[in-house]
């Protein structure tokens, strides 16, 4: 009589296992983000009451943000062109978007929530994004770097919460969209330590996400690879 194969019995919970790792990775993820989202809400109170009636956005800079909201959508859904060029400046021949600080990444995202809420919602929904998934990212890459998920959820309110988050809430839309820069380290530290297509094609992915964010947090992205390679 032949023995039962030992690993015949676990062979059903080992195929199941990176489908029960993933679920769990958002389950995790979407309580984290939500987290963030919540105090957000709290420690800003009582603007969520004027979600859908009041852009959270300064007279200056901020109407250019919700102007660039409104071009995106606009450029892709009604138009079918690039974003990155517009004739409705500089008229008739218009001008490049290139050198804008055009946030694309914030004006993809508020194409689908325009469509059903509105302008004013959405600008302020993609603030709320922005905020969530920064404290999100920033966990994320803490919990990887310490082995902690308490040194992470510290690190993600430290990191979503600056003073420098808030401070360009209302005037810097693109600026707010830090998120991906974490999210571009640790895939990047990932690639470093076991370079896999995986690994690259996820930093790759974060970083072009960063680079349709802000050129600024393009630069700082790509000198943090370097250092990290140089060191």
């Amino acid at each position: 009589m032949t023995a039962p194969d030992p690993r015949g019995s676990r062979g059903p919970a080992s195929a199941s296992s990176p489908v029960l790792t993933a679920l769990r990775a958002i389950v995790t993820g979407t309580a984290v983000a939500c987290f963030y989202g919540v105090a957000f809400a709290l420690l800003t109170y009582p603007r969520i009451r004027h979600l859908a009636t009041d852009f959270w956005a300064d007279s200056g800079d901020g109407f250019e943000n919700v102007w660039n909201l409104w071009w995106v959508r606009t450029a892709v859904v009604t138009l079918h062109q690039s974003p990155w060029h517009t004739t409705y400046l500089d008229h008739p021949f218009g001008i490049s978007l290139h050198a804008h600080a055009l946030g694309a990444f914030n004006g993809f995202l508020a194409i689908p929530l325009a469509t059903v809420l509105g302008p004013v919602a959405t600008h302020n929904l993609v603030v709320i994004f922005a905020f969530a998934t920064s404290g999100l990212t920033a966990f994320l890459l803490a919990r990887a770097l310490t082995g902690s998920a308490v040194a992470g959820l510290v690190a993600g309110w430290l990191f979503t919460f600056s003073a420098y988050h808030f401070a360009h809430t209302g005037a810097h839309l693109n600026l707010v969209a830090v998120q991906w820069i974490p999210l571009f380290l640790l895939c990047w530290l990932r690639l470093l330590e076991r370079p896999t297509n995986g690994a690259a094609l996820g930093a790759a992915v974060a970083l072009f996400a960063v680079y349709l964010c802000d050129y600024y947090y393009f630069a700082y992205s790509v000198l943090a690879a370097v250092l990290l390679v140089a060191a």
